[in-house]
């Protein structure tokens, strides 16, 4: 299919998850684009966020990342919190505009302990615990175990 004017690259994932306190990043590649402006904007109160390179929000964690060399726009969302889950949406400046939603999920990892919160055993005897992190889109680089907040190996 031929496209005429600005388009998507929608091979990027619509769906992105991102961890409470680390750097979020929604990527928009815009093909074809031209003398347009890239505008992001967060549906939960229909804010602008950012136009081109420029930040239209107070909320000093956003900021829209473009190098010239490339098609992509990135809004990129320092310490986010879980309230900061939902809809944006990258939108080129035609007329009328177009636009490519995307929905953030802001996740806190929840660790368990297999069989826990309490296990009952015999006073010297060995015993295997097993951790199980939920809610984590990449594998955390350390697990430290603790008891009563002492560091245990």
């Amino acid at each position: 299919m031929a496209h005429r004017g600005p388009h998507f690259d929608v091979a990027y994932s619509r769906n992105v998850t991102a961890l409470v306190g680390k750097t979020a990043q929604l990527n928009c590649r815009v093909h074809d684009l031209g003398n347009r402006t890239v505008s992001w904007i967060r549906h939960r109160d229909i804010h602008l966020l950012t136009s081109g390179r420029m930040t239209y929000t107070s909320d000093q964690r956003f900021i829209s990342v473009h190098n010239p060399h490339t098609e992509d726009w990135i809004l990129k969302i320092r310490f986010p919190q879980r309230r900061d889950s939902g809809v944006y949406e990258c939108q080129v400046g035609t007329t009328p505009p177009i636009g490519h939603r995307m929905y953030l999920s802001v996740v806190e990892p929840l660790t368990t302990i297999l069989g826990g919160p309490e296990l009952f055993i015999n006073m010297g005897s060995t015993i295997n615990l097993t951790c199980v992190v939920q809610h984590s889109p990449e594998p955390p680089p350390a697990i430290r175990w603790t008891h009563y907040d002492e560091v245990i190996n």
